[in-house]
């Protein structure tokens, strides 16, 4: 979706919280601490890696072996190989409801049981934006 189809967010550390026009939800984590999003993609794909490797060494491992060697996207990562060789890590997260969660948890807001998607991405963003200060 187009960012100007973006009508309420909100953003707490590395993460983003998106409401579109449709009224749909997503959850976005923009890794501050790039060498743990490399973690966190080399986990899911079940990637061996040596913990010696610097930042850029490990991106471009895991963009050759699962990308085309400057970009991987896959279970909704994406790692780009920046022009100064530098690394950037980002993930949508599939299951929001999760992703919404454990958001929730990190920020010490409580959902009802009943409430959907929808309802909780809404009354999380405003809680983020009322409540939280460390953004």
């Amino acid at each position: 979706m187009a960012e100007e189809d973006i009508i309420k967010s909100a953003d707490y550390k590395d993460y983003s919280i998106w409401v579109y026009e449709n009224g749909s939800i997503s959850v976005v984590r923009d890794y501050l601490n790039t060498i743990g999003g490399l973690r966190d993609y080399a986990a899911i794909k079940n990637f061996a890696y040596d913990d010696n490797w610097n930042t850029r060494q490990f991106a471009k491992k895991l963009c050759t072996e699962f990308g085309d060697g400057e970009v991987a996207q896959t279970d909704g990562f994406t790692i780009n190989i920046m022009d100064d060789g530098s690394a950037q890590v980002f993930r949508e997260f599939p299951n929001t409801m999760a992703a919404l969660r454990e958001i929730a948890e990190k920020v010490n807001f409580k959902f009802e049981e009943n409430w959907n998607t929808r309802q909780c991405g809404n009354k999380l963003i405003d809680y983020i934006n009322e409540h939280v200060l460390d953004l």
